[in-house]
């Protein structure tokens, strides 16, 4: 990996900064998109292993591969704590709804936030974003 200094002091550094910025961004938008298809593939793999597994009664059994085992095993995932949830739990929960509310409110009010530095892409339609050198 190439040193960045803090700050670029000259514009052709910049220039050059802007440019291999959009070059990772192409690279990283090419391999999320291959991710994403490896993962659709290995989830249709999973489920074809899985009921194999079950039609063949074979749910307690490892298997071995070059480096180590296999297990099969069925996972709890819960889903996420949206504000939609908490708030039809305190309803469950307290019959005064003016009190849900002010719950809510401060639950909204008081959550933690950071700022963060970042650069968005904002693609323009019929331009090419897929240069190699990451010219716009």
């Amino acid at each position: 990996m190439t040193d960045i200094s803090p700050l670029s002091k000259t514009k052709q550094a910049f220039s050059e900064n802007v440019q291999k910025w959009v070059l990772i961004d192409n690279q990283m938008k090419k391999y999320g998109e291959a991710m994403s298809k490896l993962r659709e593939y290995r989830r249709n793999l999973n489920t074809q292993i899985h009921e194999y597994v079950k039609h063949n009664h074979l749910e307690h059994v490892s298997i071995g591969i070059s480096d180590g085992e296999l297990k099969l095993a069925e996972k709890r995932e819960y889903s996420p704590l949206t504000f939609t949830y908490i708030k039809s739990c305190l309803t469950t929960m307290i019959k005064d709804q003016g009190h849900v509310e002010r719950i809510m409110a401060y639950l909204r009010d008081n959550r933690e936030v950071k700022i963060a530095s970042d650069i968005r892409r904002i693609s323009h339609k019929g331009r090419q974003d897929d240069d190699p050198e990451g010219h716009t």
